[in-house]
């Protein structure tokens, strides 16, 4: 099947801006190009006038958090896979039975599907013979597009040993290509563009929220504040690869994200400032962080001893913008619909983008694309595990009072968390953490939070919350407990053989959305 031929850049600019007028009013699901086309090919760019953000938004300024999407927090974000065929015709089992059928030849066998979508699916496989006594297990990741997994796999290796970043297994990766030279022909096309992930078996944060909003009960401060740590770790990570670091090798693994020192006045620098002077800052850029998305991993005996290492994922829309990427009108504007509606960013959905003929240059919002993006995001995901809210439909901007009552007006989108009035009552979750996570969802960029202070402020809350070594081992899940928020619900041994023959069965009838 062909491509669809994509419109020309100025067609695709007035679709654009109907489409986030949609967004701005909570019914992007409901606008579809074909029959809004009579009314955005009138649009006459750029709109007469100057556009500053949410002033331009007519009735949304009461922050009517009323409207359907304030539920308890089901992931209702992430699409449930439906029947249907893909624009490349494949369904979910044929394509699997393709992998496992190329895996097996290699010692690989698959247990199940773990998701699937338009572009590609995912399922777990594990070694036929254990590795060293173990049971190897690995997540395979697959595309359709040609390429696309290959573009992908290079991002990952962008960060390499990343803590807080879900890793290539090399492992995996190294046991297949040996086992490939062993077989007398070559291995299928279909493996040619996949890769082996680490498999995280507690799942992702998403099921997390699932359990806290069914149980009405907040998570602990101290818990929120090491979670808020894992989370500012990965925005770290995108402006900070590990490779950036002197002295990084191909054995580092597990690298804690930090920032770099300052640089010290001639004369009094200190070693640890010296140390971390000559750091590449980089501008990665992910579009699509959301709790489907962070992957939670292990407890460990240093930072991650009560509540486990979250860990980033999917980088496949992860773009680094570079002088030459940002001096591309046409690159700003795509950038605009890439990620999740729900979690698109004010850099993307700013009414200042109403106002822009070509290049968002000069801009203070549109098309600001940093590390602060990132960062809107990630306060996003803290925002939710604090409500136990699926972000409203339609961002509602609500005002915040300046410091001291003087200055300009500014904007944020996460002032829901700081109510105290029924039903809606947060007060039981630390207010300085609450209103950081306002800071973090700021409509400006330039009013959100540098990495310094964020770094500063996370420590101290984590420090203000510590219950003290004695209590800590208390708190961490043993071998022998189940732990009920971050726990992994095992499946019986006698059941798994029964799932993998119902899914042979019925594989060739499920399809990719």
């Amino acid at each position: 099947m062909a491509n669809p031929v994509r419109p020309p850049f100025k067609t695709r600019k007035k679709q654009t801006l109907d489409y986030f007028n949609f967004l701005r009013l909570g019914k992007a699901v409901h606008w579809a190009a074909a029959p809004r086309a009579r009314y955005y090919t009138a649009f006459q760019l750029p709109f007469v006038g100057g556009g500053r953000s949410v002033r331009d938004w007519p009735g949304l300024l009461q922050a009517d958090y009323d409207m359907p999407p304030r539920e308890p927090f089901f992931g209702k974000w992430v699409p449930e896979p439906q029947d249907g065929v893909p624009a490349g015709g494949h369904s979910a089992g044929t394509t699997a039975k393709k992998i496992h059928r190329s895996l097996d030849a290699q010692g690989w066998e698959i247990i199940k599907i773990l998701g699937w979508g338009g572009f590609g699916l995912v399922c777990l496989f594990k070694r036929k013979r254990r590795f060293r006594g173990r049971i190897i297990k690995r997540v395979v990741k697959w595309s359709f597009v040609e390429g696309d997994m290959r573009s992908e796999k290079e991002k990952l290796l962008e960060f390499e040993g990343a803590m807080h970043v879900a890793q290539i297994s090399k492992t995996a990766e190294g046991m297949f290509e040996k086992a490939a030279k062993d077989l007398p022909e070559p291995p299928d096309d279909v493996t040619q563009n996949f890769m082996f992930l680490d498999y995280y078996p507690r799942g992702g944060l998403d099921k997390v929220l699932e359990k806290v909003a069914e149980a009405r009960q907040p998570l602990s401060d101290y818990t929120l504040w090491l979670m808020f740590d894992c989370l500012f770790r990965m925005a770290v990570a995108l402006r900070y690869p590990p490779k950036a670091w002197p002295g990084f090798g191909q054995h580092n693994h597990n690298h804690y994200e930090r920032i770099p020192a300052p640089v010290a006045p001639r004369g009094r620098s200190r070693p640890e400032q010296t140390r971390n002077q000559n750091i590449d800052e980089r501008n990665f850029v992910h579009f699509d962080i959301d709790p489907s998305n962070i992957m939670i991993a292990d407890l460990d005996n240093g930072d991650h001893e009560t509540v486990p290492n979250l860990k980033l994922n999917d980088v496949g829309l992860c773009v680094e913008i570079t002088n030459a990427v940002a001096g591309k009108a046409k690159s700003m504007w795509d950038f605009r619909r890439r990620g999740k509606d729900g979690w698109l960013t004010p850099e993307q959905f700013s009414t200042e983008w109403n106002y822009v003929k070509s290049h968002p240059s000069g801009a203070r919002i549109a098309g600001q694309y940093t590390w602060k993006t990132n960062l809107w995001q990630l306060g996003q995901v803290m925002w939710c595990l604090i409500s136990h809210r699926v972000p409203p439909s339609g961002p509602i901007p609500e005002n915040v009072v300046p410091d001291g009552g003087h200055g300009p007006m500014r904007w944020t989108y996460g002032k829901f968390i700081t109510r105290n009035a029924p039903p809606d009552v947060f007060t039981d979750t630390d207010l300085e953490l609450r209103n950081l996570v306002v800071r973090c969802m700021m409509d400006d960029p330039a009013d959100r939070p540098e990495m310094d202070e964020l770094e500063r402020i996370i420590s101290e809350g984590i420090q203000r919350h510590d219950p003290g070594p004695r209590r800590r081992q208390a708190l961490r899940p043993s071998a022998v407990t189940v732990d009920p928020i971050f726990g992994d619900p095992k499946v019986p041994r006698a059941q798994i053989a029964k799932r993998i023959s119902d899914w042979l069965e019925r594989a060739n009838d499920i399809h990719f959305i």
